[in-house]
């Protein structure tokens, strides 16, 4: 048997990782990813990745119900996350990012508007195929 893994296996075992990181605070992040997709068909990656880091810095208070800002960080972060360790083409735009401070979602989205064509394409695909792979994940009640 192989132990060479191709990209959708890879996906899979990442999505089911970042699923099982969550326990259960599963509920906001299962509604975000299931609109995310397409928020990124209608707006576009770069959009779609500057609402969301946007909307992970409001505070419980301005953003609604209690986990709204928790979700949408820990969306973001599952996304870029990906890049930066399992994309094969993308992580070298993401290895001197640290998820630490709070600047690190403002250079994502900054790393994204800095791609050629080809990388942004490859970026969308990517996390238009790690976004299906959480929604099969994540339970359908959460």
């Amino acid at each position: 048997m192989s132990t060479m893994r191709n990209t959708d296996q890879e996906l899979a075992a990442y999505a089911l990782k970042c699923v099982n990181a969550l326990g259960n605070k599963q509920g906001k992040y299962a509604s975000y990813v299931k609109s995310f997709s397409m928020m990124i068909h209608n707006s576009g990656l770069r959009a779609a990745m500057a609402f969301a880091a946007h909307k992970s810095k409001q505070s419980s208070t301005t953003s609604g119900p209690s986990g709204d800002a928790a979700a949408w960080g820990d969306l973001f972060k599952s996304i870029t996350n990906f890049w930066k360790t399992e994309s094969k083409i993308l992580n070298n735009k993401f290895t001197l990012i640290h998820f630490t401070g709070s600047v690190w979602k403002k250079n994502v989205v900054e790393a994204l508007i800095e791609m050629d064509n080809a990388e942004y394409r490859q970026a969308q695909r990517e996390a238009l195929k790690l976004l299906a792979w959480l929604k099969n994940l994540l339970p359908e009640d959460a």
